[in-house]
């Protein structure tokens, strides 16, 4: 049986809206115009039981490539990679003056993403597939002030999880919100 959840490669995309807060301040992004399809869904299931540790390695895999990515992009402001990359569904509909539009305020903010390749990512929920068999990764990384929030849905293509979705935003960390702060003494 072949292992569908260890892909070869990943491929980056960037969903069709996006949720960006710097400064308290969040910003959405509407998608651009696109004919929606009525599709039946049904709850996300949790995955089925592997590898505790290989999954481990391959969330933390799929979560960092695909913050640094979108972190080149925002950087560079040069979407066209991060198009070219994506699957084929997303690249049907958007461009890459889309994906400028859609990251503007995250990249006017200079939202730093480069912690994606040292901090370990920590997950929120579990990973989940949905009733279209899409993997769902809901987390934040522990940065002060604020926390950097994620939510990526990943699409399987030829046999590889591809990002099919992104929604990155800050919110303020337990400590910066006036939580207990443990302090080593």
């Amino acid at each position: 049986m072949r292992n569908t959840w260890l892909p070869a490669a990943i491929l980056i995309v960037a969903c069709s809206s996006v949720a960006v807060g710097q400064g308290w301040q969040s910003q959405t992004v509407p998608p651009p115009a696109a004919k929606p399809k009525a599709v039946a869904t049904k709850a996300a299931a949790p995955l089925p039981a592997s590898n505790g540790q290989a999954m481990q390695v391959q969330v933390q895999y799929l979560v960092r490539t695909s913050l640094l990515a979108l972190n080149d992009a925002n950087r560079s402001g040069n979407y066209t990679v991060l198009r070219d990359i994506a699957a084929p569904s997303f690249r049907e509909k958007n461009s890459a003056s889309d994906l400028a539009h859609i990251f503007a305020e995250m990249r006017r903010a200079r939202l730093d993403l480069s912690m994606a390749a040292i901090l370990a990512p920590e997950l929120d929920e579990q990973p989940s597939l949905d009733g279209e068999r899409r993997l769902r990764l809901k987390g934040h990384f522990a940065t002060e002030p604020n926390r950097v929030v994620f939510d990526l849905i990943y699409e399987q293509v030829a046999g590889q999880w591809q990002l099919n979705g992104i929604s990155i935003s800050t919110k303020p960390s337990r400590s910066a919100a006036g939580g207990p702060v443990p302090v080593a003494r």
